[in-house]
């Protein structure tokens, strides 16, 4: 068993290291683990509160401070931010053996929202694209694939007026867990985050670098784009952010991304393509009856220069409103035929056995 001392970032076996006192975080179980960290339940000793302790791999740590730096970065952002829709971080540290470590909220009852959409496509589909078959009932992801959209962009938005742009938007960096069968996110991981005002040495940590993950990369990322009027580059701003959630939206929706290749390099290339193969596969090839503002939605979201784009949340969040109205209230419209057809069923069955 492992104990962590909260006030001077002493992480110690059950008998405390050198003169330090009783440890106040005691490690329960494993979380999760992945390439970069491990995160841990812990009980706060004494009050018995629940939290999350994310320590990175030792060996991430030795072989580069750069790792080490944008692991601190990525608990000053988030310390730096309060919304539901973003991970609370409360404390940071260095322990004993020079490791730093983060105590954050636990969300006992979220899962990735990778998880989910594969495990809604898994089971309810077979093949792909055009070609995909019902294997049986399905209940649409797009009754999540909306709010879930909508609540990603708010807290993209709260990180904005912070000056913080994420950078690595994708279904892994969103937890989704249900409150009275109502989704709620959480986005995490600000390990390659970007400040918008950044010191030379928070610049020098990803200057000339390609961070994030390229299914969800915007074209600005991969190359830059040069303003026709300024001749500037475009600088990976919030577009760049409400991009890779609009990659996330047409996932849930159709079940795949709108931009693949098995080479990366291509991959890349299909994102910045300017050309018809750079356009991805119209969402209507996936659902039979798309709303048409969910089709502008992404013909606006996925343009190629970013200064065409929404440039706010608020301008994204213009484009959705309406969608999640209308879906409302075809939703309400669905609900009251079903229940006029089930009427009509009983008053039938009801005539049926009165003539008999």
């Amino acid at each position: 068993m492992v104990i962590v001392k909260k006030n001077t970032w002493i992480v110690a076996d059950c008998v405390p290291h050198g003169d330090a006192q009783p440890a106040q975080y005691e490690l329960i179980e494993t979380v999760g683990s992945g390439g970069m960290a491990t995160v841990y339940k812990a009980r706060e000793i004494g009050t018995d509160r629940l939290v999350a302790i994310k320590y990175p791999h030792a060996e991430k740590i030795i072989s580069s401070k750069e790792f080490f730096d944008r692991f601190l970065r990525e608990a000053k952002f988030a310390r730096s931010i309060r919304h539901p829709n973003v991970i609370k971080i409360f404390d940071l540290g260095i322990d004993a053996d020079g490791q730093p470590f983060q105590i954050m909220e636990l969300l006992a009852d979220a899962e990735p929202l990778s998880d989910i959409i594969k495990r809604h496509y898994d089971a309810h589909y077979f093949g792909g694209g055009s070609h995909r078959k019902i294997k049986g009932s399905l209940v649409p992801l797009m009754e999540l694939a909306l709010p879930i959209y909508r609540q990603i962009l708010v807290g993209l938005g709260a990180l904005h007026q912070k000056g913080i742009i994420h950078r690595d938007i994708k279904p892994d960096n969103v937890l989704v867990s249900f409150i009275d069968g109502e989704p709620h996110v959480t986005i995490l991981d600000f390990g390659v985050a970007k400040d918008l005002h950044p010191s030379s040495e928070e610049q020098n940590l990803t200057h000339g670098l390609i961070v994030g993950t390229a299914h969800y990369l915007s074209p600005e990322h991969i190359r830059p784009r040069f303003h026709p009027t300024t001749g500037e580059p475009w600088p990976v701003g919030p577009t760049s952010d409400f991009w890779s959630a609009t990659v996330i939206l047409y996932e849930m929706v159709a079940g795949e991304v709108p931009f693949q290749h098995e080479s990366i390099e291509l991959l890349m290339g299909l994102i910045v393509d300017e050309s018809n193969l750079g356009r991805p596969k119209a969402i209507s090839a996936y659902v039979k009856r798309v709303n048409p503002g969910l089709v502008a939605l992404f013909e606006i979201c996925f343009v190629k220069y970013p200064w065409e784009r929404p440039q706010t949340v608020d301008a994204v969040l213009g484009l959705l409103e309406p969608i999640i109205i209308c879906d409302k209230s075809s939703d309400k419209k669905g609900k009251k035929d079903k229940r006029s057809q089930q009427q009509a069923s009983r008053e039938s069955a009801y005539r049926k056995s009165v003539s008999e």
